[in-house]
């Protein structure tokens, strides 16, 4: 794990430098730009290997609890492995693709708004390795900050066809880290961007005397329920919030969507000390 930490900073440390390069108004360089691409591809393919030793490992676990201290060891394997998922489902190609293929092109336009997109783009990358490393909940205003960087981004790209509304009136919480962003993810990719007027994404929080309870709603296309394991939407990561979210604040999460309606997703988390 610290090697592929490694190569993952190094290969964050080759974007900083080609963004800065940007930056500080040197040519764009199109085989450096294709060649962060194909890293952060074989990354991910690398990735997905580990996943599959750590699946393996899990399984022999499973067939042995006779002990307390197993079970501990099971429940701290599948958090790692967790983890794991939650990494390879940030780390999208797309994304990165996408995103420095914005800033490429609005270098030539509006060189003000492109540096502004590079350091919004860096954050983001920063947070997600910092997000990765950490295990205990973060504030959740750190995580909306995150979330945030990740809409502006995307606002960039899609324009008038997303739209985003916040109703905060709850912050004081903790909430796993890399918890709402995949939401928001599926919100934005599956969501309304499928639609071809767009639409919009609201994040609400509220509080209960026993709970805190997070919403993330779009009127976008929506989907038909087809169970847990065959959900599409349910591969950016919406699996294994539901387990950290359980293991790691006692919470839920629970989807209800409408093809043509939108989808609801409803995040609860049980206030300390109730």
């Amino acid at each position: 794990m610290d090697s592929q930490f490694q190569r993952e900073q190094q290969i964050l440390d080759n974007a900083y430098r080609y963004i800065n390069g940007l930056r500080n108004g040197l040519p764009v360089d199109n085989a450096m730009f294709e060649m962060l691409i194909e890293e952060y591809d074989l990354l991910l393919k690398h990735m997905k290997q580990v996943l599959k030793i750590s699946d393996r490992a899990s399984l022999g676990l499973l067939n042995d609890k006779k002990s307390k201290l197993e079970q501990i060891t099971e429940l701290e394997n599948e958090l790692l492995q967790s983890q794991i998922s939650i990494m390879i489902s940030q780390i999208q190609p797309h994304f990165i693709y996408n995103s420095l293929n914005a800033i490429k092109g609005l270098c030539h336009i509006d060189p003000e708004l492109a540096s502004e997109t590079i350091d919004e783009f860096s954050e983001y990358l920063r947070g997600n390795l910092e997000s990765l490393i950490i295990n205990k909940p973060v504030t959740f205003d750190r995580e909306l900050r995150h979330v945030k960087l990740y809409l502006s981004l995307e606002k960039k790209r899609f324009g008038d066809k997303l739209n985003v509304a916040y109703e905060i009136l709850a912050d004081n919480f903790l909430i796993p880290a890399l918890a709402l962003q995949p939401v928001v993810e599926n919100a934005v990719r599956h969501g309304v961007t499928k639609r071809e007027e767009g639409g919009t994404v609201t994040i609400r929080t509220e509080e209960t005397d026993t709970d805190v309870i997070i919403t993330v709603v779009d009127d976008g296309v929506g989907f038909k329920s087809l169970g847990p394991e065959k959900d599409e939407r349910n591969h950016i990561g919406i699996s294994n919030v539901k387990k950290r979210l359980s293991a790691m604040c006692g919470g839920d999460l629970r989807i209800d969507s409408k093809p043509g309606k939108g989808t609801n997703v409803v995040i609860t988390i049980p206030k300390r000390g109730k």
